[in-house]
């Protein structure tokens, strides 16, 4: 049986993007990424800690989000049941094709807490806050980040 030859190690390159990158104001409805290799992820390393990993990350969304409903009194009593259907909903929203799926997904968590009885005002302000306090953690995080790459780079 072949045996496929030697493992890749050099990581995709990108040829070209649309819009190109920096494009500011665009009104192209479609964009694309073309590499001169397919992504795929079919081979990666460690499949566990892979499936770990994106695991982890998906229950820290819905703790997130189930524990911010418990900090607003207007939201306290919904429980953990209604968190995750509107987290999912949420989720599902974000589907729609706008920039960081913010419009779908404030609409979509505005409107299932205002099924559950909370006021339109109080929901808004609600996905207006998660919303905002989700992007500011991936910030630092990504700054976290960067200084551990950083630093890590040092050592090497």
């Amino acid at each position: 049986m072949p045996t496929g030859g030697q493992k890749d190690v050099t990581p995709p390159r990108m040829l070209q993007m649309s819009p190109p990158s920096g494009t500011l104001n665009s009104n192209q409805k479609d964009f694309y990424i073309e590499f001169d290799e397919y992504v795929v992820l079919k081979n990666v390393e460690n499949k566990p800690l892979f499936a770990f990993h994106t695991a982890g990350i998906w229950i820290s969304y819905i703790l997130h989000f189930s524990l911010t409903l418990y900090a607003f009194p207007f939201t306290e009593n919904l429980g953990f049941i209604a968190s995750l259907v509107i987290f999912v909903v949420g989720s599902i929203a974000v589907i729609v094709p706008t920039p960081n799926g913010a419009g779908p997904w404030h609409f979509a968590v505005i409107t299932m807490l205002v099924l559950y009885g909370v006021g339109e005002e109080e929901a808004g302000i609600f996905a207006l806050l998660v919303h905002s306090i989700q992007t500011l953690l991936i910030v630092v995080l990504g700054v976290w980040g960067l200084i551990v790459l950083a630093l890590d780079k040092k050592k090497n």
